[in-house]
């Protein structure tokens, strides 16, 4: 997930990039996994136990901690995707997308601002710099999907 903000973005092993006054970063998985955990109010321990998984695992997604060999960056399965949303009962399409797959559903059941709010979670963001990213988010989305009925008419 994408993030602009006017204040500067920590996040544990997340690229961070600032233009003059803006922020950017990207929220792995592991950060929106942890923040969901958080709200929930659910250890790693009990989450591991209830996604039958070790806690271990759970704390490599959360930390973001590299491939030991590699040092790519961590990957989570669709499966366990799946898993940890069900654990947690909580939207497997959100967390789906916040993992980089495809919804389950055909139709996901969240629309641009939800997945904006999802993009702020953890953030310290005042409700006009929330109301500001959400609006050149679905900016961004206009443009994209006029983008794309140009190309089909060009195609006809």
């Amino acid at each position: 997930m994408f993030i602009k903000s006017q204040s500067p973005i920590v996040l544990k092993n997340t690229p961070n990039v600032t233009q003059g006054n803006l922020h950017y970063c990207f929220m792995s998985f592991g950060d929106y996994l942890a923040g969901k955990m958080r709200d929930l109010g659910v250890r790693a321990a009990d989450l591991a136990k209830r996604a039958g998984t070790s806690k271990q695992n759970i704390g490599r997604i959360v930390n973001n901690t590299p491939h030991p060999l590699t040092g790519a960056p961590p990957k989570v399965s669709v499966e366990m995707v799946d898993r940890l949303s069900k654990a947690l009962g909580i939207n497997g399409d959100e967390a789906r997308l916040a993992a980089g797959y495809a919804p389950k559903t055909e139709t996901p059941t969240f629309n641009l601002a939800e997945s904006a709010r999802i993009a702020l979670l953890d953030q310290n963001l005042s409700p006009e710099d929330q109301a500001e990213i959400i609006e050149e988010m679905t900016i961004a989305y206009n443009v994209i999907m006029e983008r794309r009925r140009l190309r089909r008419e060009r195609q006809q």
